[in-house]
């Protein structure tokens, strides 16, 4: 699938600059309705001040003509003539007698111009009839002029006036509307992840009112909050997950570490263990004991009783070997099988043989029913190996090695116990020098 290719980013326009383009726009078109209404209405008043100009030529100079055309004083009706052409708002004039002479004034123009008004000149005597014809053609250059002037002078006015406006409103939302604008634009372009709840503060002066800004501004706020309500949740629903997590894994680690027959510490657990312990112990020249324990004739005992009643068994040793060693220093391990082992931290050699004898006959003391058992009942053997704990004996192997060589001698001492008839407890030093203990 073919990823769209992205838009082209837009340029940046502030939002001042294009109101106020607005607002000239809508100015422009605004000046120029009025200029066409105030050339229209001009027109009416310049056409009226014609038209009234006219009758008074009527009212004044027509009687005068009216005499002058009847007594034949070419003279004065030229003057008549040159007076009435001499008003700014006629043209031309032009007299036709009824004799067929003509008389004229201004600039000369084409018959039927448009705007042309005639008039009859009658007789002065008021006798029916007329004495000859007057044209008078309008100055539509002193019109237009006019026109023009009016138009210009609303323009002007208009466009001064606009842009006073545009000004005093460029001025306004500058400080109104694009600086708080701005703020908030800027505000939220910085804000990060780590600092989503950071409060907006715009720069503006105290009002007894809200805005569309307020509102944005409030809006902005109510979202940060909404934000931080929501990442605190979900703080809290990782640390109550991650709490979780940590006891499911401390209770994996714990099943991982424990033999889940018994209860006891399983071998991985004393791997774990037993390098620490030597460390802690024979490192720091103080004795370190361990006890191999196995119970007597126990594949018999499956084969009698079954492996249901094998498990129950060996749940049962289990129980009294966490009863006896439980303290600090003390593990009881299961490391499989029927085959058990005790690690004691700072517990010499006679006192691990004591302790191995006192866990002997707490086995016995159980009466487990074994037909198998020339005892009747199930018991242990145990051999025990110990170090001495002494700085002038030279100690086996380190760490983990070391435990392991006692192991090895607590092995060959539980073999001794099987050797005098089982049901005993057979004990080994770590120094090769010692013999096993009777």
């Amino acid at each position: 699938m073919t990823t769209p290719a992205p838009e082209p980013r837009r340029p940046f326009r502030p939002l001042s600059s294009t109101l106020i383009r607005s607002i000239v726009a809508a100015g422009t078109v605004c000046t120029l309705c009025v200029a066409a209404l105030q050339a229209a209405l001009s027109y009416r008043y310049e056409r009226a001040r014609f038209e009234a100009e006219v009758q008074m030529i009527v009212d004044t100079n027509v009687p005068l003509l009216s005499v002058n055309v009847w007594d034949i004083e070419p003279d004065a009706i030229r003057r008549q003539m040159r007076l009435i052409a001499q008003r700014p708002e006629i043209a031309h004039a032009r007299l036709e007698t009824a004799t067929g002479q003509e008389f004229e004034s201004g600039t000369p123009v084409r018959r039927g111009t448009a705007g042309t008004i005639t008039l009859d000149v009658p007789y002065p005597n008021g006798k029916p009839g007329w004495l000859g014809t007057l044209a008078v053609a309008p100055n539509t250059a002193h019109l237009h002029g006019k026109l023009v002037d009016d138009v210009l002078r609303v323009l002007v006015g208009c466009l001064a006036l606009t842009a006073l406006v545009c000004a005093v409103v460029f001025v306004i939302l500058r400080r109104q509307l694009t600086q708080p604008m701005r703020q908030i634009a800027e505000f939220a372009s910085s804000l990060t992840p780590s600092d989503l709840t950071r409060p907006l503060q715009l720069d503006r002066s105290g009002r007894r009112w809200r805005d569309e800004i307020d509102k944005l501004a409030e809006g902005f706020a109510l979202l940060q909050g909404d934000i931080r309500r929501h990442v605190e949740e979900l703080d809290n629903q990782v640390a109550a997950r991650t709490a979780e997590l940590r006891q499911a894994n401390a209770q994996l680690e714990t099943l991982a570490r424990r033999d889940p027959l018994t209860g006891l510490a399983n071998r991985r657990r004393f791997e774990h263990e037993k390098a620490r312990a030597w460390d802690a112990t024979v490192g720091q020249h103080r004795p370190l004991s361990v006890m191999m324990v196995d119970i007597d004739s126990f594949k018999n005992y499956n084969d009698h009783y079954g492996h249901a009643a094998g498990d129950e068994c060996l749940a049962a040793i289990g129980h009294a070997l966490a009863s006896e060693f439980h303290g600090a220093g003390e593990l009881a391990v299961r490391l499989g099988g029927e085959e058990f082992v005790v690690m004691l931290e700072n517990v010499a050699p006679a006192a691990a043989l004591a302790r191995a004898e006192t866990l002997r006959s707490a086995i016995e003391a159980l009466q487990l029913p074994h037909a198998g058992s020339p005892h009747h009942h199930v018991t242990v053997s145990i051999g025990v190996a110990a170090t001495q704990g002494d700085a002038a004996t030279p100690p086996v192997p380190s760490g983990a090695a070391g435990v392991n060589a006692l192991l090895k001698q607590a092995d060959e001492a539980l073999y001794a116990a099987k050797g005098r008839g089982r049901n005993a407890v057979a004990a080994l030093k770590s120094d090769p020098a010692l013999s096993p203990a009777a």
